[in-house]
């Protein structure tokens, strides 16, 4: 990223950096945005180890519906097939 290279710089060189700018708030900012970055890429991992054991449970959730269903149509006695009307025109 175009920031960290400038951070860099400025770190290794800084008699070639711009005196205008604030280098000591530059490098404040630097940090607190490397901070925010560790914590947003921690929280994108919980997130996903989240929606991964939410798909486990959707897939439970499925088989425990598919079963239901059989069992349902067992018992209301549409387990037999039904042959759908042949219209011919």
């Amino acid at each position: 990223m175009f920031v960290n290279k400038v951070s860099d710089f400025n770190k290794n060189q800084a008699d070639l950096s711009a005196s205008e700018i604030d280098w000591e708030e530059f490098q404040k900012d630097f940090a607190s945005r490397q901070n925010y970055e560790a914590i947003i890429a921690r929280l994108e991992s919980i997130t996903m180890s989240l929606k991964n054991a939410k798909i486990l449970h959707d897939y439970d959730n499925y088989q425990a519906a598919l079963i239901d269903y059989g069992f349902t149509s067992y018992k209301a006695g549409t387990h037999r097939q039904v042959l759908k009307p042949n219209k011919t025109n």
